[in-house]
């Protein structure tokens, strides 16, 4: 447990009136997490959860749920958070535990009143923007956000240091006037301190010593003028930063040519200069945070042969590697490209990143793996938003792919869906294996009427992107002269045809896999005699297929869990489904037109950890249960597969 122990959490506090609430935190996720959206960028891996009031006012603290060393609440105090009683009591609470060094609050003041919410917490420094809207001042909060965070992260309460790297050589003094401008931004607009060689060095001191020693503890911003590598100052100041794994950003200043790039500037963001020094300054406090939170939790994976590069692996900045078998950086996993050359002069040691250690080998070839996910109704009391549901499905589709799996799914194809989040990431997968062209990575199982109307054109996107459409036979329930019709879920006899089709597709999907991993679930609004992920678990007990059921996300999954540990019944789950009106009229129509619903079957569930078959020890699937860790997850999901 300690192992995927994160080093920081972010909690977004919000108030449920407060309507940007839910996207700030999603943005926020995205940014500081991983963006399911983007599955080749690299993400901080840091987790996000949000808290809200629910409707009747009750505050659930979400932080129970989260295993991190430390947990910064951001507190978005707007007049409604103010106004609220509720909240109230618990930031009184909140702020009790920060004290004793459990949790780090730290307020957002959005309104005029926000100093006013609890007198300990006025005490201390809010995140006070140019005005109350954070959206407009979106770039400013975040800059003020991740320095907060970088503060936490390494235990410092002393301002970060920006060294502004740059030549004084520039024909037109472009370096100079960049330098001096960037200085006097950060005294004035940010909580920044900068180190400026003209200013900062110590009379009677050596010079070489005072720039290494300075850039060493400092974030490094180069400004790339014409000159820039012609200047021997400047590539000692680059070489220092890239040796001792400084986080540095490079600001593109030149128009036209230049002479001679300096190679050991690569691997190092980049940005164009448009005038704009907040976007500068955010992009090196975001690097700064990846290196920062990186070598943290790289070091929970350290074995005593391994060595920690908190950032892409290069020549340079690998260092010495006696009695080192194993080199840890961040994800994503270099190409094969880069990774060819590094081998070449490091033949003997293997490049990793965490994800790697658990599948780092094509185990699951030939191997179909079934995914059962949809979002859950208990995700406001979680502090789980679509933004997590997404990244999981997508890290946990990935290195099932990279394990060698074919996935397999049964979903519509809704914009935005799980089946299009699937499919964007097997074509960038497929990507990387041209050579393979007839090869599909993810088959989707479709009910009739579902594909009916489907053109040919989204049949064949989906099968550039190696994707299989897979249209499940119409079983002999539903009337011939009804086959070639998109029938709508509108009337019982309607939703009754429907019923029967997703019980059968799910029945040929269950067929065809070799295992199922069920997370999240409605348990309303369905379409089917019961819950999608209800039918599909009862299908995989059935067949004696192994399950991994991820109880962290609650939904359907998490009631199978409860079902499994003796805290529901098969009775309580129908009367749950019951509680949706349109259902009650299907189930009554059911019952006098064609016989019972069969809420019986979930029995093979109750008190019955065996029935999961899945190469797990009771206590690693009680992990499974509850962790919202990715890492730990996908960890946890390969090593049950691989013991099949």
């Amino acid at each position: 447990m300690d192992k995927f122990k994160t080093p920081l959490a972010v909690v977004v506090a919000y108030d449920k009136q407060f309507t940007d609430g839910l996207s700030i935190y999603e943005d926020l996720y995205r940014l500081l997490c991983r963006n399911a959206n983007e599955p080749l960028v690299d993400g901080l891996d840091i987790p996000v959860y949000f808290q809200t009031n629910q409707e009747n006012g009750e505050i659930i603290d979400v932080r129970k749920g989260i295993n991190a060393d430390k947990v910064i609440v951001l507190l978005l105090v707007d007049v409604c958070m103010f106004n609220s009683f509720d909240w109230t009591n618990y930031i009184d609470e909140l702020v009790k535990e920060d004290k004793t060094g459990t949790v780090k609050v730290l307020p957002v003041a959005l309104c005029q009143y926000a100093f006013d919410i609890n007198p300990e917490l006025g005490k201390q420094q809010y995140i006070r923007l140019k005005n109350y809207d954070i959206r407009d001042c979106w770039q400013e909060f975040l800059i003020r956000f991740y320095d907060d965070l970088i503060r936490t992260i390494c235990d410092s309460k002393e301002k970060l240091q920006i060294f502004i790297s740059h030549t004084k050589k520039d024909e037109d003094s472009l370096g100079v006037e960049k330098a001096n401008k960037l200085k006097t931004y950060l005294r004035a607009d940010t909580k920044l301190n900068s180190f400026y060689d003209a200013n900062d060095i110590i009379d009677g001191y050596s010079f070489g010593d005072q720039i290494e020693e300075h850039v060493k503890k400092s974030l490094l911003v180069i400004l790339e003028t014409a000159t820039y590598s012609d200047r021997e100052w400047c590539r000692i100041e680059t070489i220092v930063g890239k040796e001792y794994h400084v986080p540095t950003v490079v600001v593109s200043l030149f128009n036209g040519t230049i002479p001679r790039t300096f190679p050991y500037m690569g691997n190092t963001p980049k940005i164009r200069f448009d005038n704009n020094w907040d976007e500068v300054i955010w992009l090196l406090l975001r690097t700064a945070l990846d290196k920062y939170y990186e070598e943290r939790y790289l070091e929970k994976f350290k074995n005593a042969d391994s060595k920690i590069i908190p950032m892409m692996p290069e020549f340079i900045n690998i260092g010495k590697v006696d009695g080192v078998n194993q080199i840890l950086y961040p994800e994503p996993p270099l190409g094969n490209e880069e990774l060819e050359v590094v081998k070449r002069q490091f033949p003997t040691i293997a490049f990793n990143t965490p994800s790697q250690i658990f599948s780092d080998s094509r185990f699951l070839d030939g191997k179909n793996v079934a995914i059962s996910i949809s979002e859950s109704p208990d995700s406001s009391t979680l502090g789980i938003g679509k933004a997590m549901f997404e990244d999981l499905s997508v890290e946990l589709a990935r290195h099932l792919l990279i394990s060698g799996a074919h996935l397999v799914y049964g979903g519509d194809l809704r914009p935005g869906g799980f089946t299009e989040l699937f499919k964007d990431l097997t074509y960038q997968y497929g990507i990387y294996e041209k050579d393979k062209t007839l090869k599909n990575y993810f088959t989707n199982y479709l009910a009739w009427p579902i594909y009916i109307g489907m053109s040919p054109t989204t049949q064949a996107e989906y099968k550039s992107c190696r994707v299989i459409c897979q249209k499940a036979t119409i079983p002999n329930t539903i009337p011939t002269g009804l086959h070639d019709l998109m029938l709508p879920p509108t009337t019982v006899d309607n939703l009754y045809y429907w019923a029967e089709s997703l019980k059968a597709m799910r029945q040929e999907m269950e067929s065809n896999i070799d295992a199922r991993i069920i997370l999240g679930g409605r348990v309303t609004g369905f379409k089917g005699y019961m819950p999608g992920l209800y039918e599909e678990a009862i299908n995989a007990a059935n067949a004696k297929h192994p399950i991994y059921l991820l109880g962290g996300f609650g939904g359907a999954a998490l009631r199978l869990i409860k079902l499994i540990k003796g805290e529901t019944t098969s009775e309580k789950l129908f009367e749950e489904c019951c509680s949706n009106r349109s259902y009650q009229e299907f189930v009554s129509y059911l019952d006098k037109e064609k016989g019972e619903m069969n809420f019986k079957a979930l029995d093979i569930f109750v008190n019955n950890m065996r029935v999961l078959n899945n190469g797990l020890s009771d206590e690693e699937n009680e992990r499974l249960f509850v962790t919202t860790n990715v890492t730990e997850i996908i960890a946890l999901v390969l090593k049950g597969l691989r013991s099949q």
